[in-house]
């Protein structure tokens, strides 16, 4: 059974023209501490599947992208991926798991 997310925790609908930034990606809940996951999303014709790469915490906010600190190093990954339009990989905040 699929879950229904509120309105709360979906990702903003973007437009064409429309790219994630940093205020906007501040506005949806990404801040220093805040837990996210990032998979990888296939589609085939019978149903939608994602699978976990990895989750790591928020550690450093920049102009055009944020810094994930995983189990064994820190990566960077652009704000678009928040947007849950990207072909294949995509970063979610997991609410409820903020690092105090």
């Amino acid at each position: 059974m699929k879950k229904i997310r509120s309105e709360e925790t979906k990702p903003p609908k973007p437009s064409a023209k429309d790219n994630m930034t940093r205020p906007k990606a501040e506005g949806i809940g990404l801040k220093v501490g805040t837990k996210v996951r990032q998979y990888i999303a296939s589609s085939n014709e019978k149903k939608e599947s994602k699978s976990t790469v990895r989750e790591g915490t928020v550690v450093e906010l920049w102009k055009y992208g944020f810094v994930v600190q995983l189990n064994t190093h820190k990566t960077f990954f652009r704000y678009n991926l928040l947007r849950g339009r990207e072909i294949g990989e995509r970063v979610e905040i997991l609410k409820g798991r903020a690092s105090r």
